[in-house]
């Protein structure tokens, strides 16, 4: 009995230590520039634009349709996610749970041009999506 009380204790504190580290939540409900590093960018409203909708300036985020929402070009212009730093290296993205559909290119990530010290594109990792 005092073996099962220990294991759940640790495993308490174990969760504890989980809830602590998960990046914070910021509702998107229109399009704009994401600019808070190591963030997850949940949308509660699917997305409309012409040209560009979601613009990322940081590092490290994710961008959550929660499988509900979704990001629309209105006329095949733009980027849906653009995720490209002009001064260094690519962002790293996670792209999940949306579809992203209707731009000239809907997920772009690079870094800046190749005359730039560390030239690299940016890491996009897509987790249940349409792009």
């Amino acid at each position: 009995m005092r073996n099962k009380l220990l294991l759940i204790l640790i495993g308490f504190f174990v969760s504890l230590l989980y809830i602590v580290n998960v990046s914070a939540l910021t509702n998107v409900s229109s399009c704009t520039t994401l600019s808070t590093a190591n963030e997850v960018y949940t949308l509660n409203i699917s997305l409309t634009a012409t040209g560009t909708c979601l613009n990322v300036v940081v590092n490290n985020i994710t961008i959550d349709g929660l499988g509900l929402y979704n990001i629309t070009g209105n006329d095949g212009t733009g980027h849906g996610i653009n995720a490209t730093n002009s001064t260094g290296v690519g962002w790293n993205i996670t792209v999940q749970n949306i579809r992203v559909s209707n731009f000239s290119t809907e997920v772009v990530a690079f870094g800046a041009s190749a005359a730039v010290a560390g030239f690299k594109g940016g890491n996009v990792t897509v987790i249940n999506s349409t792009i």
